[in-house]
């Protein structure tokens, strides 16, 4: 992944006296984590120098050294959790599993893309966060705002969970002056709108349905209510997710969108574990099928709860073939501590996700160097 920031203040403009003090070698990993990550140069530097080490001995070995530690600290409680509101969206994008499942004909899978999340449900699950070490809590989709109560929702997320960061994902083609200032009223922390391209040919080809000159000037106006507000808040990230047919934008990319988000992002893209064909991804950038496997971050630090109420060992599982757990009538915390998760867990620990359908051909990554698991950054 590849990101450039502006210089902005910081995370959240409410302080709280009840936060525990910042370990000095956390400050120390995060100094210089935002100093990476503001600096192409380095953060290209790190990307493909992490991707020459995998393989080498020491670095195997220093990098599970890592792995073990941070499982070794692992919370009893997710440290992010994400509701997937509805699957349903108002745009048909090439990479996604939810598009190309847009007409399910499996009756199970249309059942849930006919549903929206219960607000309901999710005051239950934030009611059993009050008091865990739960860090962020993230709002996606499908696209969150074809949920006509998803703002009562984040208005609850805040009132009960005061210094948890909350996230939106969105196409932003929603947005409008009205939503924009509830976003800021209801203590939204940081919103993310996924801008697949550099310009309206690169992005409409991959967002179909959508117009890239309306996304655009919604982040802009996002921008704007902000200042004449002068509120830092929602953070404004800018997002695209490179493709063998948009490789050649990235630099493109960071020149348009550095002009307005506080923060721009390229991801690498991954495959859903192995629904998405290939060859829409540039191996060259990407790296290889057979690069080494390393235990998934997943199981270890965040949850991914339906619009039906199931979990799902991770969030790729998009069509819940390995359901570990369903809020309606568990606990969260039952559910994060059972038995079919930790099945899971053992077997990445002792090097077989292969025998996990979902996991056999994934090939999504993050980084073990992390200070933290799920917690937004």
């Amino acid at each position: 992944m590849t990101l450039m920031t502006k210089e902005n203040p910081s995370v959240s403009e409410k302080k709280s006296g009840n936060r525990p003090k910042i370990p000095a070698g956390t400050r120390v990993y995060y100094f210089f984590y935002k100093l990476i990550r503001a600096t192409p140069v380095l953060n290209f530097a790190v990307r493909y120098l992490t991707y020459a080490l995998e393989g080498n001995p020491v670095y195997d070995w220093l990098y599970g050294l890592r792995i073990k530690q941070k499982i070794k600290d692992y919370s009893p409680y997710p440290q992010q959790i994400l509701f997937h509101t509805l699957l349903h969206c108002n745009s048909d994008c090439i990479m996604c599993p939810f598009a190309k499942s847009k007409r399910p004909t499996d009756p199970k899978t249309a059942e849930l893309f006919a549903k929206i999340l219960p607000t309901d449900l999710v005051r239950k699950v934030v009611d059993e966060s009050v008091g865990t070490s739960l860090q962020s809590v993230v709002f996606t989709g499908g696209e969150p705002f074809m949920d006509k109560e998803l703002l009562t929702k984040i208005q609850y997320v805040r009132q009960k969970l005061p210094d948890v960061h909350i996230h939106l994902f969105s196409n932003g083609s929603f947005l409008n002056e009205a939503r924009i200032n509830a976003l800021i009223d209801a203590g939204l922390n940081s919103l993310t709108i996924s801008i697949d391209g550099a310009d309206s040919a690169s992005y409409e080809s991959t967002r179909t349905n959508l117009s890239f000159d309306r996304v655009f000037g919604n982040a802009k106006l996002v921008q704007k209510i902000k200042k004449e507000r002068g509120s830092s808040l929602p953070l404004l990230r800018l997002a695209m997710i490179t493709l063998s047919t948009t490789e050649d934008k990235r630099i493109e990319y960071m020149k348009t969108m550095k002009k307005v988000g506080d923060v721009v992002e390229i991801h690498n893209a991954h495959n859903w574990g192995g629904f998405i064909p290939s060859d829409l991804f540039n191996r060259k950038s990407y790296g290889s099928e057979k690069e080494k496997r390393y235990v998934c971050h997943y199981l270890y630090g965040r949850v991914a709860i339906a619009s039906d109420g199931k979990i799902s060992m991770c969030s790729y599982d998009y069509d819940k073939t390995h359901v570990i757990g369903d809020v309606n009538v568990e606990s969260l915390e039952k559910i994060w501590q059972g038995e079919k998760l930790a099945e899971y867990r053992r077997h990445h620990l002792n090097g077989s996700p292969e025998s996990i359908e979902r996991c056999k051909n994934c090939t999504s990554k993050f980084s073990w160097w992390h200070e933290t698991l799920g917690a937004a950054d």
